[in-house]
């Protein structure tokens, strides 16, 4: 073999050579950013599911927050309706002590009172001082409805910022009470009303409590109250652990989040081929995925 064919020979293996081995490192980047999109798309996933889960506990929240009030509200009703089921009891088993006629006098100095102060509730409420606690007192309402639905509030301080805001709600109440303690038409017969509850209260007194219990309307209807206290501390139960499932979920947010900014960076800054486009998508997904989580706090803290 001759020198020239000798090294066309030794070229043409060369070509060969580095060829197979661009060919290769091709192949190999290829599969790289291959794992790297899977590792980018698992991580959306993550978050895709991460958001549907906190979504959906949310609801739920929702849902329990309404079904606790119903439950209260039930506790409520059935014990005015034991309270008037007692006093109807009392007042047949108190005939001969007079206790009809004692409860027909607290409800007509009752009724006597509420119509003299009507005048004095209507000036209350006309003035600036009344109008401006009334509207904290709704703002406050709107504001213990936020603290329910926020399930990354610990317990403890929840109920005490809860507590401040009921006491706000009370406040036009305190100052209907106070005008018409104050008021000198309505003075006289606040007096006459209570001095007629004390009256009735000694009547009932005198009337034997096992006679009240052991009558079957009022076993019926305690065990009713009853009854209506339990599902109340069920539904309330339920809500304590909905509150930590919605926490847990959010967390859970956060931390695939996290994880798809880093797969993100990670095929960002990969040297492979084709990445100039990929590098801006990702950019322009982290921030709608920022606004997605913000949102998604914002959720929580109140809808």
């Amino acid at each position: 073999m001759t020198r020239d064919l000798r090294i066309h020979a030794i070229l043409i293996i060369a070509i060969f050579v580095a060829s197979d081995s661009y060919g290769q490192n091709q192949q190999k980047n290829r599969l790289d950013e291959k794992r790297e999109n899977e590792r980018v798309q698992k991580a959306e996933k993550d978050v895709s599911e991460a958001r549907r889960e906190l979504s959906d506990s949310q609801k739920r929240l929702k849902e329990k927050l309404r079904a606790v009030e119903s439950s209260i509200d039930a506790v409520r009703k059935a014990g005015l309706a034991n309270s008037q089921l007692e006093t109807e009891i009392e007042k047949e088993l108190g005939v001969s002590l007079g206790i009809p006629d004692a409860l027909a006098k607290v409800a007509e100095r009752r009724k006597k009172l509420m119509d003299a102060s009507l005048p004095v509730l209507e000036q209350l409420r006309s003035t600036t001082e009344w109008k401006t606690v009334f509207q904290e007192a709704e703002t406050a309402k709107q504001k213990m409805e936020t603290l329910e639905e926020d399930a990354e509030l610990e317990d403890s301080l929840r109920d005490a910022r809860l507590q401040e805001l009921r006491k706000i709600t009370a406040l036009p109440e305190q100052l209907e009470s106070e005008a018409i303690g104050d008021s000198s038409s309505c003075q006289p017969l606040q007096a006459e009303l209570s001095s007629a509850i004390r009256e009735l209260e000694d009547l009932r007194r005198k009337v034997s409590r096992e006679r009240v219990e052991s009558d079957p309307r009022f076993k019926k209807s305690l065990t009713q109250l009853e009854k209506a206290r339990k599902e109340m501390a069920k539904e309330k139960n339920e809500l304590v652990e909905l509150r930590k499932k919605v926490s847990r979920a959010i967390q859970r947010v956060t931390e695939a989040q996290a994880g798809l900014s880093k797969a993100r960076a990670a095929d960002a800054m990969d040297p492979n081929i084709n990445k100039g486009k990929n590098t801006k998508d990702n950019k322009d997904k982290d921030n709608k995925d920022k606004d997605n989580k913000d949102k998604d706090k914002g959720n929580n803290k109140g809808k």
